[in-house]
């Protein structure tokens, strides 16, 4: 099989698509060439899947231009907060005509791909993955790790909601497959859509690294302390105000449960983050704050945690998203408490035999950290033993979503009467080697 993949975001692009789109490709049994972005005034970190280029066929890095004209122009825009600028779909338009060029030219170099596969975010991956499917006929795979409109993240004018519903109809439509990290962001992102859309939709979650499942718990603790630990960074509407609230109250009712433990926020940068968050009112050392490091170093920091926090928005319904970080988190091997909304990352946590607390209810944070406190401290009972349900983790090993990527790959082929398509799911790999 060969497959030409179309993602802004790959190594050393800092980005939650660097990572997972990196780590999908490196296990996929295709002969993959990949088409994506090199900004000139974005951060790169060489530590986020190294191997990753060497481990596709071609790797076709199409740079990231924007003059400081230009630079100006889109903050003065960003700032008045006008429509369409920038938003139909993203700020990656140039690039998406240039990558487009750089796709043309490699398939009229004599690269013929069985299939074509484009990541999201940014959109504008897809719509250039629309062009390509237009021109030459080839089955596609459409891949969304955020929902394009009606995101709970995002707040668009209606003029911006509307062209991009037009935009995200013809990718739809279109596209053989459509893929999601979880059903909630899959139902929520087609709910309305004719039958035809809803039949093209499967599920490919985030995935952690195979050697990940050699993580023994506990693998940390080196300090002397219980150290639990937030990785990432707080945006949108993402808060530390629900952790240092729930805090206070433990502290003012059983602060022996804090004695000993830190809770640690690494990479938290954005100041609205912090609104209401009265962390001077803790007591000393129990909470504390710092600057973002590479991603090598925030793998051995989740590896070297007592326990590993993930703390969503709070926002209306179910909740949607399958934070990137979490599958990292799985692959650490530590125990994980979830601050969300129930929904897609709250079930996962709950299969794996986390705690989890609804975002919106102050005791229930409060309860559940407490919970949370006393499973990390059953540790020592089970040395050796990567934390979670065996059977959950497992589903998120990169081998296994990889293989299970191959199968949606020849499912999109199958729907184009491409004869590699017609293998049985499952039986791929053998038949294909």
């Amino acid at each position: 099989m060969k497959l030409l993949a179309i993602s802004f975001g790959f190594p050393p692009v800092v980005a939650p698509r660097s990572i997972q789109v990196a780590r999908l490709l490196q296990h996929l049994d295709a002969e993959t060439a990949v088409i994506c972005g090199l900004p000139e005034d974005e951060p790169l970190d060489s530590t986020i899947e190294p191997e990753a280029s060497l481990a596709v066929a071609r790797c076709l890095r199409v740079r990231h231009r924007r003059s400081r004209l230009r630079r100006r122009l889109e903050g003065l825009a960003e700032r008045a907060d006008l429509p369409v600028w920038n938003r139909t779909p993203d700020a990656y338009g140039r690039w998406g005509r240039a990558a487009l060029t750089v796709a043309r030219s490699l398939l009229s170099s004599g690269f013929r791909p069985d299939v074509l596969a484009s990541f999201g975010n940014p959109m504008t991956d897809h719509l250039v993955g629309l062009e390509l499917a237009r021109e030459t006929g080839l089955p596609w795979v459409a891949h969304f790790s955020d929902p394009w409109t009606r995101n709970p993240l995002h707040i668009r004018s209606w003029l911006d909601e509307f062209l991009n519903q037009r935009l995200e109809r013809l990718v739809q439509r279109r596209a053989d497959v459509l893929l999601f990290p979880s059903s909630e962001c899959a139902d929520h992102m087609v709910a309305g859509a004719d039958p035809g859309v809803q039949a093209k939709v499967d599920v490919l979650p985030h995935s952690f690294r195979p050697e990940s499942t050699q993580a023994g718990w506990p693998a940390g603790g080196s300090t002397g302390r219980l150290v639990v630990r937030h990785i990432g960074e707080l945006y949108s509407r993402r808060r530390l105000s629900p952790v240092t609230t729930a805090l206070q109250e433990i502290a003012s009712h059983d602060p022996s449960l804090l004695e000993g433990v830190r809770f640690e926020f690494i990479g938290v940068r954005d100041p609205n983050s912090l609104r209401g968050a009265d962390v001077n009112l803790l007591p000393p050392d129990v909470l504390s704050l710092h600057d973002r490091v590479s991603y090598e170093e925030s793998v051995s920091l989740m590896r070297s945690a007592d326990g590993l926090l993930v703390l969503d928005g709070a926002w209306q319904g179910k909740g949607i998203f399958f934070p990137s970080k979490l599958a990292d988190y799985i692959g650490a091997g530590r125990p994980i408490m979830g601050i969300a909304s129930p929904g897609a990352g709250a079930g996962i946590i709950e299969r794996l035999g986390g705690v989890v607390a609804d975002v919106s209810d102050p005791a229930a944070i409060a309860l559940g950290l407490r919970r949370f406190l006393a499973l990390v401290r059953t540790g020592s009972d089970n040395r050796g033993e990567a934390w979670g349900n065996p059977d959950e983790r497992r589903q998120y090993a990169a081998p296994v979503v990889a293989e299970q990527f191959r199968e949606q790959l020849g499912r999109a082929m199958a729907a184009r009467g491409h004869p590699l398509g017609r293998v049985g799911v499952g039986v791929l790999s053998s038949a294909l080697t």
